[in-house]
């Protein structure tokens, strides 16, 4: 059930005590988002590379109302 309230109440998932995304979105312009977002002033994480050539790409952003979401590029998906 959701529940408006006056305060902003983000959702919080711990996995092994560390705070995961809410919800994980694949974009083909990660790089291009990232600066977009960090422009207008999101709260945006590094950006972290992985994977054999550093092929995959992904980055954390806070929505307005604080919930935690991943952006990624996986480019065999």
């Amino acid at each position: 059930m959701l529940r408006k309230t006056s305060k902003k109440t983000p959702v919080l998932f711990l996995l092994e005590e560390r705070e995961f995304p809410v919800v994980s979105i694949m974009h083909s312009e990660v790089e291009y988002l990232y600066d977009s977002l960090k422009a207008n002033a999101f709260v945006v994480s590094e950006i972290k590379r992985f994977g054999k050539g550093n092929r995959y790409i992904h980055f954390h952003v806070l929505d307005p109302y604080g919930n935690m979401i991943d952006i990624g590029n996986y480019p065999d998906r």
